[in-house]
């Protein structure tokens, strides 16, 4: 009898492209635990599934996770994520790389992979902090030195955010 009754249920399959099972698995826990085990390996993923379906108390956990994890070798990356998935609470990214700046270019792969607009933003902000503004003036040529036959044409763009009396005590 019991057999019969599952055949006559409705079935159907939902499917949730760009949604893996483990990401499913996890925000399911969550909706009946209210326990979320946020890693650097799923936050990002959790954080997308959350905005897009809605769940805000998944998308704050991530982000409470992100802005404690914020340093100088990722707060490009969580920058960047900030493009496509605005969140206030992670534009600290975008205020520790400007008050880290030099932590930041000497030790963060990131740096180097900025696009032309993104540094320019960084170094023209008025909230840059760095102790001698040779320090951006070095940026920008290391940053010109990681690809300079893509880059070489950004130069004059990029030195005229510098100021021009430390410009020549630079050269």
């Amino acid at each position: 009898m019991l057999y019969e009754h599952v055949e006559s249920c409705l079935c159907a399959l939902v499917s949730l492209p760009d949604v893996t099972p483990g990401t499913v698995k996890l925000i399911t826990e969550f909706a009946y635990t209210g326990v979320l085990p946020v890693t650097t390996d799923n936050v990002q993923e959790l954080f997308i599934a959350a905005d897009r379906f809605g769940i805000s108390g998944i998308m704050q956990a991530c982000s409470d996770f992100m802005e404690k994890q914020i340093s100088p070798q990722n707060c490009i990356s969580i920058w960047g994520f900030t493009n496509f998935y605005y969140n206030p609470q992670l534009m600290k990214a975008l205020l520790f790389m400007l008050n880290h700046f030099e932590a930041v270019v000497t030790t963060s792969d990131e740096f180097l992979m900025l696009s032309a607009n993104e540094l320019i933003k960084i170094i023209e902000s008025d909230r840059l902090i760095v102790k001698q503004e040779r320090m951006v003036y070095e940026a920008i040529l290391c940053w010109i030195n990681f690809a300079p036959d893509h880059r070489k044409e950004y130069i004059s763009l990029l030195l005229s955010k510098v100021s021009k009396g430390q410009l020549l005590k630079c050269l």
